[in-house]
């Protein structure tokens, strides 16, 4: 494992962790926002894994995951919401 292998995956733990009170939160970004930014660290997952920096590539790919469930999670919020305005608006 080369140092910047090393230091990208340290850095991409410590976004994932940066997220985790999004994550457990009510407040979360724009579907939009996370749907893009899970998609572009999964296609930085694969830049990783094509130079073989296999932590890298596990990190960013998990950092990844947990945006799209963030915006998996503001998916339902706002499906919850538009349900409960449409039973209110009858």
């Amino acid at each position: 494992m080369i140092w910047q292998d090393i230091g990208i995956m340290v850095i991409q733990w410590a976004a994932l962790i940066a997220l985790l009170p999004t994550v457990w939160g009510k407040d979360k970004p724009p579907l939009s926002t996370s749907i893009f930014t899970g998609m572009l660290m999964l296609a930085l997952s694969l830049i990783f894994a094509t130079l073989h920096f296999w932590s890298s590539t596990i990190s960013a790919f998990s950092v990844g995951g947990v945006w799209l469930f963030i915006g998996f999670q503001k998916y339902r919020m706002d499906r919850q919401v538009k349900a409960v305005s449409q039973v209110h608006e009858k």
